[in-house]
């Protein structure tokens, strides 16, 4: 890993998804960058019409920087060992405008290889699919996003669940190459799944679908994976489930699955367990194929 940008609005969940991005930083000596995008003048409704006093621009610039810099202390005081071990640093940047225009121009380096987030609801992912910042920076987003509910524990990365609906073997293959490096900077174990229909779905399709699953995990690099078929009606509980009995420490799934990520986070049952279950979500945008 190179650089880990950690966002945050500084609130709970933001500076919860800083604490976990600093943690991670520091098990794969990677950079961190804790970045705040705050609104433009012209964000607000008739902020023209109304003068925008210059003042109170600068005093949000001020806060920006200097809110930034306290949490920056505080991740190095909390992280002092791990951080020099690992040879990481931390750095800020507070710019106005919007998440997705900010982090296109931090790109300009090539160094981002993770983005951090934090949830804002008590449905955990739901306003995440379903509230449009969110949604754009998923659609936006060039480099794999780790979405962390408020609930999530400081990340020790034993097991990682990959999920795939096995519909774009290559973009499957790209997310499984951006995990092996993970997984060799953890030690963490990797699991790839898919939910079958289980009156649908015989058991001579789960076992074509595990020796797919084996083949995807060799063509992205004869991977150390294991393969398991999960039979059920109802994706969202099955998956959530299975992450529990495995007790895995993050999920995973491709861009183009998010039709399945809304169904995951649907209903009032999922809601409530995706809201305490606390495992974050990483999603690995389809372009990476």
């Amino acid at each position: 890993m190179k650089t880990i940008i950690a966002l945050t609005d500084f609130s709970p969940h933001g500076n919860h998804a800083c604490h976990y991005a600093a943690a991670l930083a520091a098990q794969t000596g990677a950079t961190l960058l804790l970045c705040n995008v705050y609104l433009e003048p012209a964000s607000f409704p008739g902020a023209y019409s109304i003068g925008w006093p210059t003042e109170e621009f600068n005093l949000l610039e001020q806060e920006s920087t200097g809110t930034l810099q306290l949490l920056r202390q505080q991740l190095e005081e909390e992280w002092p060992a791990l951080l020099a071990a690992n040879k990481s640093r931390i750095s800020t940047a507070s710019t106005a405008g919007d998440v997705a225009t900010v982090l296109t121009d931090l790109d300009n380096t090539g160094a981002i290889s993770l983005v951090v987030a934090g949830t804002h609801s008590e449905s955990g992912f739901v306003e995440l699919f379903f509230g449009n910042k969110m949604r754009t920076l998923i659609d936006t987003a060039r480099h794999p996003l780790l979405l962390v509910p408020l609930e999530s524990p400081m990340p020790h990365l034993k097991k990682l669940v990959f999920a795939t609906d096995m519909e774009f073997p290559e973009q499957d293959i790209a997310a499984l190459r951006v995990l092996k490096k993970l997984t060799v900077k953890t030690g963490a174990e990797l699991l790839v799944t898919t939910v079958l229909n289980e009156d649908d779905h015989g058991s001579a399709w789960a076992k074509e679908e595990q020796q797919m699953m084996s083949d995807l995990s060799h063509m992205a690099g004869n991977i150390d994976v294991k393969c398991k078929v999960i039979k059920g009606d109802h994706v969202d509980n099955v998956l959530l489930r299975f992450c529990t009995e495995e007790k895995a420490d993050l999920l995973t799934m491709v861009h183009h699955n998010l039709g399945m990520i809304k169904r995951l986070f649907k209903g009032s049952t999922t809601k409530k367990v995706a809201g305490t279950s606390g495992i974050p979500l990483l999603v690995i945008p389809a372009c990476l194929a």
